[in-house]
């Protein structure tokens, strides 16, 4: 029967009791102390049904630790308080105390917790219209072990690890408070969200007598083309127009184009006489139709004569021997000659 009372007790005491929640760091220490007592004549601390210190004077004078609090835990005779040092996360819980055989109906609930470190943003995705940065806080133990606050200018955005961006708003800076009870951490980004530069190509736009114009092209791996660019000549900046027109008479330099964002930039560097000398690109299909067209034409003349080459007319006199002077029927005799006799021989 007595048993029995004194587990309805037990159970009763949370019903009517407080809980005092104490944060600490790992490594840290942390005090807890009886509630409303100034003396204490025996103290028994518990962690769940384990004990963890205890002083009875009718026993002994010496104060006894246990299990693995042994070496970081001392208790105050007098007070009945306890100091735990060295801290792990294993040792988050909920602790009870007996002062002088009785059960104190409060409880200390202790919560270990990681500093915050490393506080780091990253673009976790991106489309065309918008950017989704995420802001991660070590040591990583679980998302829940940390608060998350985003900030733009000084104004709260939202809370969450998660931060999505209009890419309209891109130009602005975005900063991430990661906390915990016991410290905080932050960090702040800006332009995370665009692209490395590549695939800088300077060609001839146009050209005259006396002018050529030069284009510089640059992009990034994501299709961006709202870049900066910057023309030099020598050294010396010459414009910020992704066009340059160079005059015929300079046409012996070299001109370099700087294309950049706000995270990273390409150059690349051209001899003007070889791009503006060069022959426009809509001219080289022209040629190449233009030399066809001649080729087929020499080549209908080429057969034309081949198939004449041995056509002759039938009824040519030359050939046939038909012609005047020939064998001409004069009545001679046979083997006299048809030829006009001499009549002074008559």
């Amino acid at each position: 029967m007595k048993q029995q009372v004194w587990i309805i007790f037990f159970l009763a005491v949370p019903l009517c009791s407080s809980v005092q929640v104490h944060n600490a760091t790992v490594n840290g220490d942390v005090t807890l102390s009886p509630v409303g007592i100034s003396t204490v004549r025996s103290v028994v601390w518990k962690f769940g049904i384990d004990k963890v210190a205890e002083f009875d004077p009718s026993f002994s004078e010496d104060v006894k630790i246990f299990g693995n609090y042994r070496g970081r835990t001392t208790l105050d005779k007098e007070t009945g308080s306890i100091t735990i040092s060295k801290l792990t996360l294993e040792d988050s819980g909920t602790f009870s105390v007996e002062v002088d055989s009785v059960l104190m109906p409060d409880l200390y609930r202790l919560e270990v917790h990681e500093a915050v470190y490393n506080v780091t943003i990253i673009k976790a995705d991106s489309s065309n219209s918008s950017c989704e940065l995420l802001c991660t806080a070590k040591p990583f133990s679980g998302e829940a072990s940390f608060n998350y606050v985003w900030i733009k200018n000084g104004q709260f955005l939202t809370n969450g690890p998660h931060l999505t961006v209009n890419k309209s708003h891109l130009s602005y800076s975005y900063t991430c408070n990661a906390s915990n009870p016991v410290s905080w951490k932050n960090t702040t980004v800006k332009d995370i969200c665009k692209k490395a530069v590549n695939n800088v190509d300077i060609r001839k736009a146009d050209s005259s007598n006396s002018l050529c114009e030069l284009l510089c092209e640059a992009k990034t791996s994501s299709g961006e083309a709202s870049l900066n660019y910057v023309w030099i000549k020598n050294g010396q900046f010459l414009s910020h127009e992704s066009h340059l027109t160079v005059s015929k008479s300079d046409l012996s330099h070299s001109y370099t184009c700087n294309a950049s964002n706000p995270v990273s930039w390409k150059i690349t560097t051209v001899k003007a006489k070889e791009i503006c000398k060069a022959p426009n690109r809509w001219l080289i299909p022209v040629v190449v139709v233009l030399a066809s067209i001649g080729v087929i034409g020499i080549g209908a003349v080429g057969w034309r004569l081949y198939q004449n080459r041995d056509s002759k007319p039938d009824d040519d006199p030359a050939v046939n021997g038909t012609g005047a002077g020939s064998n001409r029927d004069t009545g001679a005799p046979n083997g006299e000659s048809g030829g006009l006799v001499d009549k002074s021989t008559v």
